[in-house]
């Protein structure tokens, strides 16, 4: 959501989003587009995207890929 949206919104947003995850199909279908299913609390998620994001850049300063 974006920055500014209220707790209340967010929370109902993580509520819904959580009982979805829970869902075979909806798993299953993640899953086969090769996504990672994860739910869990939007702190949660935050600190999983900033671990994702670190260990991206470890390995893009490695491979010694650049942008042109």
């Amino acid at each position: 959501a974006p920055a500014g949206t209220p707790r209340s919104h967010i929370d109902k947003l993580a509520q819904a989003m959580a009982q979805a995850m829970r869902r075979p199909e909806v798993v299953q279908r993640l899953t086969s587009l090769g996504m990672e299913p994860v739910g869990g609390k939007p702190e949660e998620l935050a600190a999983r995207m900033r671990e994702d994001m670190e260990r991206y850049a470890r390995v893009v300063k490695a491979s010694g890929a650049k942008v042109e």
